[in-house]
């Protein structure tokens, strides 16, 4: 029973972002790269987010400091990627092929980005509440 409840919640968690993924991204190779380095970005700003906590003494029990600091985190890893790809916008032609200008293009591109930054948001958190719940049983 503890092994289906885990698989159901994990489905009802991770689906709607499987659903975009395989429909929305996974035709598209660059939409692919693109996800992967949202969710490589996330996961950065999570370990920086973790050393800072690390780092400082107060902040450990002052968590609107650590909610402050981990958003701040995220905001500048997501500037960082809007830098990374505006930049790539103003580079020569063999990036143009991989960054396609275009509104349905920038709408996907967020789409993907979006997948990614929230696969791995739920693949952390999903696995921390298993662990959590469930290691014992």
């Amino acid at each position: 029973m503890v092994t289906m409840v885990a698989i159901g919640t994990g489905l009802i968690a991770i689906g709607p972002s499987l659903a975009t993924l395989l429909l929305i991204v996974l035709p598209n190779p660059h939409l692919v790269v693109i996800t992967i380095i949202a969710a490589f970005m996330w996961s950065l700003a999570m370990s920086i987010s973790g050393i800072i906590y690390l780092a400082i003494r107060p902040i450990r029990t002052a968590y609107p400091a650590l909610l402050v600091v981990t958003v701040l985190m995220e905001e500048l890893a997501r500037f960082g990627l809007f830098e990374a790809f505006r930049s790539m916008f103003k580079s020569g032609d063999g990036v143009q092929a991989f960054i396609r200008p275009g509104a349905k293009n920038e709408l996907l591109t967020g789409i993907s980005v979006g997948v990614g930054y929230g696969a791995m948001s739920i693949f952390v958190n999903f696995y921390y509440a298993v662990l959590d719940d469930f290691w014992d049983d």
